[in-house]
């Protein structure tokens, strides 16, 4: 039971820590572009890289 909850809180924070890095990764590319970041889906885009895994998904 025990490793079964290591695994999944391990892969949960392992998802939570790509999707933070997908934020940083498109306001860089936004800042160095001279352009705005993805802040269209919700507050400073937070919920982009979500919206992004939910449509990669239903492909």
């Amino acid at each position: 039971m025990i490793p079964t909850i290591n695994i999944l809180f391990i892969s949960i924070a392992i998802l939570i820590s790509v999707a933070f890095y997908t934020i940083l990764e498109r306001k860089l590319l936004g800042y160095i572009q001279i352009r705005k970041g993805p802040n269209k889906t919700s507050i400073v885009g937070i919920l982009q890289p979500f919206s992004d895994a939910i449509k990669l998904f239903n492909k």
